[in-house]
């Protein structure tokens, strides 16, 4: 529900449905935050409602100001809560993996490969968004994601097997995608490189 309500939001250009997709989504975080508040987090809507908020004053719609200040703060409170592990491990697990900071940053793999592998229920969500999405850019960033696992944590490599990523990034190499293609064949790079260690 919430990344329909996220886009409708973005592209709305009326002043009620903008506060009707307020309204929706600060009651999504007040009710349960437990639940609501992730996906919020990695519909990447913070920025937007960031920039909403200069665009009106509680003179204007008091109410539509309220929903905004609060889910505002419960996200912001949220986000800071929030490790780069804890963050990553939300995103695989909810299955809308984005180009989001831990799958660009050197140092948070160096950090946490490790900890990553020995999470079953984590190698076998990355696995599942691997071999089931149809989007692009999901698999994109999944290839990416097991590609440099399997670099930085060397023994990696058979349990990417037993889960037949390596297979699904090989098939990836003849995606239709450019960017999908890229990513595989850096993945299966990782895969030959480790074979012989």
């Amino acid at each position: 529900m919430i990344p329909p309500i996220t886009e409708i939001l973005r592209s709305s250009l009326k002043e009620k449905i903008t506060r009707l997709a307020l309204a929706t989504l600060a009651s999504l975080a007040t009710e349960s935050p437990s639940v609501n508040l992730p996906p919020l987090l990695l519909s990447n809507i913070l920025p937007y409602l960031q920039q909403l908020s200069s665009r009106f004053t509680s003179t204007s719609d008091p109410d539509l100001t309220a929903d905004l200040s609060s889910l505002i703060e419960a996200l912001d409170t949220f986000q800071s809560s929030q490790t780069t592990l804890s963050s990553y491990r939300l995103e695989i697990i909810s299955g809308h993996l984005r180009w989001s900071p831990p799958h660009r940053n050197e140092g948070f793999w160096k950090r946490h490969s490790r900890e990553i592998m020995d999470d079953t229920e984590l190698v076998k969500a990355l696995s599942r968004v691997l071999s089931s999405s149809t989007d692009k850019t999901v698999l994109a960033v999944a290839a990416n994601d097991v590609g440099v696992l399997v670099r930085e944590a060397p023994g990696s490599r058979k349990k990417w097997e037993e889960q037949g990523a390596k297979s699904r990034v090989m098939e990836l190499m003849g995606d239709s995608d450019a960017e999908v293609r890229y990513e595989a064949l850096k993945a299966v790079q990782g895969f030959l490189a480790n074979a012989f260690s």
